[in-house]
């Protein structure tokens, strides 16, 4: 069940019926949606100027036809070659479900386009058919629920998944505010008993670490972690750093090399963790297969015994590939 589409279960259609290049009659369909059904609840014919008047809150469609638009059964590589190769003349729709295409042109349609934006209709979705009829509505509106509704969709960039996550928003606006208001009653109620759970819980705690004797074990923490960190390697710090610095590909830069690093950040009455036997290096490189020969490199040393990449990504701004390699010696 795709919770979104039970939301948005309610959807307008503004059928736009061309008479002339400069005339239209506009019929309005509501549709609601219910257990994957849209049926019809209403249908009237409304003039321009009383559009505002409507104060539509549901997703609306737009469906043009009539004068001016012009459909064709599909493959018809020419027309379609011509029509889109001029998105700025043309505004065009193609189904390969239904084997169609249409388009019409932007002087004709965007003066009613513009006139919806500013009385607030944003338009979620438009279509060109050669006709306006109600099953033509319907059949958009199907169309409509499949492709549009979906949390893939809703993340694009685009005026019309934008104005579909308003909608959503304004939807679940009261029903959140409801759960809040909820949650702020009960806190208030169970306020006094938490806090004596609260309380109990913390003595409780409190006891426990002084039985345990947790001075003791951190301190004994400390000692294993400065006897990992002072144990001598088989190879010098210098030596590996100056070895692994000699194998670096002309395009990839080092950023951080870093010998026996350190498991977490140092803090203030904790235990000092590091990594044993290990290097850790981390840099940038120009192309991924920099990092592929440095990688190939580094195996065929003999202090490597084990090599393992744990990230390899490109910066946005960049471009450049960023890695993290871990040596084991």
């Amino acid at each position: 069940m795709n919770p979104i589409r039970h939301i948005l279960s309610r959807a307008a259609v503004l059928t736009v019926q061309f008479t002339a290049p400069d005339a239209c009659v506009l019929t309005l369909r509501r549709l609601r949606r219910s257990g994957g059904v849209l049926a019809v609840e209403g249908s009237e014919e409304v003039a321009p100027d009383k559009l505002e008047a409507l104060k539509l809150r549901e997703p609306v469609l737009v469906l043009f036809s009539g004068h001016g638009v012009v459909s064709r059964s599909l493959p018809a590589p020419e027309i379609v070659a011509r029509v889109t190769a001029d998105p700025e003349t043309f505004a065009w729709t193609g189904d390969t479900e239904e084997g169609r295409f249409s388009f019409a042109r932007r002087d004709q349609v965007d003066p009613l386009l513009e006139r919806l934006a500013g009385i607030g209709v944003v338009p979620v979705r438009t279509e060109y058919a050669a006709g306006g009829d109600e099953a033509q509505a319907v059949a958009m509106a199907d169309r409509f629920y499949a492709r549009q509704l979906r949390p893939k969709y809703l993340l694009r960039p685009s005026t019309e998944s934008s104005r579909l996550l308003t909608l959503l928003c304004r939807r679940l606006r009261l029903p959140v505010l409801g759960a809040v208001l909820a949650l702020l009653v009960a806190n208030t109620l169970a306020y006094d008993s938490l806090k004596e759970r609260y309380a109990a819980q913390r003595a409780v705690i409190a006891a426990r670490e002084k039985e345990q004797g947790a001075s003791r074990t951190r301190s004994a923490e400390r000692e294993a972690a400065a006897a990992e960190f002072s144990q001598r390697l088989q190879w010098r710090y210098a030596v590996l750093m100056d070895r692994i610095g000699g194998l670096v590909p002309d395009g990839l830069v080092l950023r951080e090399l870093a010998v026996q690093p350190l498991k977490k950040k140092i803090e203030a009455g904790n235990a000092v963790l590091t990594e044993g036997n290990t290097v850790l290096i981390r840099g940038a490189a120009e192309a991924s297969e920099d990092i592929s020969a440095f990688a190939g490199r580094l195996r065929d040393e003999p202090f490597v015994r084990e090599l393992r990449l744990k990230g390899i990504e490109q910066e946005r701004d960049s471009g450049l590939w960023t890695f993290e390699i871990m040596i084991a010696l």
